[in-house]
């Protein structure tokens, strides 16, 4: 009974309240321990930071992984801690000097280093003050000059329009923009930009020393020994104008205005009021903050100070008197001692080089609680859910309380496990606070997707059916529900290969098996890895050497006009291979059976037979014969019945030229062949002529010798024979 009259409270309860967190911030020391300013010392690298001495540390600067870098000013180097607290030596051997450029950065010699900035890349810029430079140290630790030639400009600002390590500045304060343009503050009467190519200009500021200048451009303005700046992301530049005691901004078409301070007034007045009615004590440091809002660190009451929006000033932390004390408590009951340099994290923690003191100190934002799915806000039907809780500014005895859709689930602990969970149920915790400091705070809120489970599938093929000995198969998986990213292993004789895809290609030996596994990345799969359905074993045919050969009937000695018949005999070549027959290595069109006959074949023809296999693993596939020459013998006059034409030489005997005339009965063609053949059967003439009306008429020129020949004139259907005399 108890229980439930506890949850119906807490149930009522929690539909009547809104979300409380503590409005205080909270100050500790988070480098370093306290020492009189006249005790320098630097120990502890490469242990806990807050076990470390230091020694007037005057730049700060905190990179994306929230690693702290700041300037140990009198022991003449930069040092870092890391987000587990353990600190080391980042730049400098501690020796006051210059040295070291194109070296590791641990291995250079600094000179009181002051300001400290980073670049979008997580190069760190170093004020290097007393030796008038700007050393840069990059992602691999290697340290080089980019600004100054080590010579103070005193009143000559040499340099401007020129390499800007020919230039010469003062190294005080340091700042970067987005666009890789590193700002200078000199310390004396001017800010300087270094452009990506290593060009350097005067930004804000003049040969004039002083307070002067509003609605101007920067460059024709008075400043006064500026100190710390900072850049925000519209490309504004706020500078603390230490001995005007204002803050200047320049925007970002260079004009230069007063957002706080009243020039050349050093004193201390107004909290909530008008930042440009205010008297600001000696300002040496600025930061700013996400939402726009300025802050100032002050060499007094109250050390430092924060300007909204609105352009009004507020107490932010510090009581003004230059001690040390407060951690744990509110910041502005708290002692500093010169704050030299303020910047924020990626959090929203504030980090205060609190100078004479010898420590880095923070001021950490407000109690909150904040709750995450340790398996996302998706679940799988039927499953359950982890959360783990997180409390900033932790340390105060807090007790845990999970809701499951405002019902009360779990122990008292900083994680939880829930189940039967459903699709749109909440989840969030509340803290419970002893002692009074807050009656509880209430985390974000989880909402859940169930998300319903697949059944992944895999099954794969390969892309031969008939594999020949040596010959590379390729195998595709197919498979359902896989995801997007889905990851493949493949297995022969059970030994897992490296490919990791859905296509595998391997040259497999008989016998051999394949399988497939794919591990899905689905959301919910199950299982999440499959085994392929299917084994392939595979059947290895062994590779069949080929041949043809060619055969003529009656033989390759022949007479002119003799009727040959060629046969193309292979081995190894499958029930329907292709033949392609070859006439003085030219395809014959038609030619391609297994045989081939013809009865125009002249002396010294080549025949020869190309054979394409259709037989499986054929070695090679396309094979062609030795090839048959035509031997022949005589002119082998054939007998042919042309009773009908008539064919007739005059003169003959000639010498060498003649008439050649033909009257055809019975022929339809319009074409004719006329071909002259010595008696060892070359053809020393040929040509083609047309036969009009059934008659044929040509004038032929030989320069042959004397002798006999042959005239062979064919028409297709008809060959007419004739001999030839030819006396000179």
């Amino acid at each position: 009974m108890k229980s439930f009259i506890y949850i119906l409270i807490l149930t009522v309860f929690l539909l009547t309240i809104k979300e409380v967190t503590n409005a205080q911030n909270v100050i500790r020391t988070e480098v370093g321990i306290a020492l009189p300013s006249t005790t320098c010392l630097s120990t502890g690298n490469g242990g806990q930071a807050l076990s470390a001495r230091l020694c007037q540390p005057a730049g700060i600067a905190i990179d994306k992984a929230g690693n702290i870098y700041f300037s140990d000013q009198e022991n003449n180097v930069v040092r870092k801690v890391q987000p587990n607290g353990i600190i080391t030596r980042f730049a400098g051997t501690g020796s006051s000097s210059f040295g070291g450029d194109h070296g590791p950065a641990t291995n250079a010699r600094l000179y009181y280093p002051q300001g400290l900035a980073l670049d979008t890349i997580g190069n760190l810029f170093i004020a290097d003050n007393g030796n008038n430079r700007v050393r840069k140290v990059d992602t691999n630790g290697i340290i080089t000059t980019i600004a100054g030639n080590g010579v103070f400009p005193f009143s000559s600002y040499i340099g401007d329009g020129g390499p800007a390590t020919n230039a010469r500045i003062g190294a005080y304060g340091l700042a970067t923009d987005l666009y890789g343009n590193l700002f200078i503050s000199d310390g004396s009467s001017r800010v300087r930009i270094v452009y990506p190519t290593g060009i350097i200009q005067t930004y804000a500021g003049s040969s004039l020393t002083g307070y002067y200048g509003n609605g101007i451009p920067a460059t024709s303005a008075a400043l006064h020994s500026p100190a710390g700046i900072a850049v925000d992301k519209y490309e504004n530049l706020y500078i603390a104008d230490l001995n005007s005691q204002t803050i200047r901004k320049v925007n970002g078409l260079g004009i230069i205005t007063t957002i706080a301070g009243i020039p050349n007034s050093p004193n201390y007045t107004g909290d909530n009021v008008p930042a440009t009615s205010t008297h600001l004590w000696y300002p040496v440091s600025i930061a700013l903050d996400t939402l726009g809002n300025v802050y100032l660190g002050k060499e007094t009451a109250p050390d430092i100070c924060r300007i909204d929006t609105a352009g009004y000033i507020h107490y932010f932390a510090g009581n003004g008197y230059a001690d040390y004390y407060g951690d744990g408590g509110d910041p502005l009951s708290a002692a500093l001692n010169y704050a030299s340099a303020i910047c924020f994290d990626r959090s929203g923690n504030f980090f205060i080089a609190d100078f004479y003191n010898n420590v880095i100190r923070e001021i950490i934002p407000p109690d909150s609680i904040t709750i995450v799915s340790n398996h996302g806000d998706s679940i799988c039907a039927g499953g359950s859910a982890s959360f783990t809780a997180t409390i900033k500014n932790p340390g105060y005895g807090y007790s845990y309380q999970w809701m499951h859709n405002n019902t009360p689930v779990g122990t008292d602990s900083n994680f939880s496990t829930i189940d039967s969970l459903s699709n749109g149920d909440s989840i969030r915790c509340i803290l419970f606070a002893p002692g009074g400091k807050d009656t509880f705070l209430i985390s974000n809120t989880i909402i859940i997707t169930v998300t319903p489970l697949v059944y992944p599938t895999l099954s794969f093929t390969n892309n031969i059916d008939t594999i020949c000995a040596g010959t590379p198969v390729t195998y595709l998986a197919h498979f359902s529900y896989g995801g997007s990213t889905p990851v493949f292993e493949w297995f022969v004789n059970g030994v897992q290969m490296t490919d990791s895809d859905s296509v595998f290609t391997y040259y497999p030996a008989h016998g051999e098996y394949v399988t497939c596994k794919m591990i899905s990345s689905e959301i919910c799969p199950v299982p999440d890895t499959v085994l392929s359905i299917d084994t392939i074993a595979e059947f290895i045919h062994p590779n069949l050497a080929t041949s043809d050969t060619v055969i003529a009937y009656p033989g390759t000695s022949i007479s002119y006009w003799t009727n040959v018949l060629f046969y193309c005999e292979g081995i190894n070549f499958g029930s329907a291979p292709h033949y392609q027959w070859l006439l003085n290595g030219m395809p014959i069109p038609g030619a391609t059976n297994s045989t081939y006959s013809t009865d125009t074949l002249q002396h010294n023809d080549i025949i020869r037979c190309i054979l394409t296999s259709n037989a499986p693993c054929a070695s090679p596939v396309v094979d062609t014969s030795y090839p048959l020459v035509i031997n022949i013998t005589n002119v082998g006059i054939k007998t042919l019945n042309h009773s009908n034409n008539k064919i007739s030489v005059y003169p003959n005997p000639n010498k060498g030229t003649f008439i050649l005339s033909c009257i055809f009965n019975g022929v339809s063609s319009n074409e004719a062949n006329i071909q002259i053949i010595d008696l060892f059967g070359k053809v020393i003439y040929n040509e083609n002529t047309n036969i009009e009306n059934g008659k044929l008429f040509s004038e032929i020129k030989l320069k042959e010798n004397n002798g006999v020949y042959f005239i062979k004139v064919n028409t297709g259907n008809a060959i007419i024979l004739s001999q030839l005399i030819i006396e000179r």
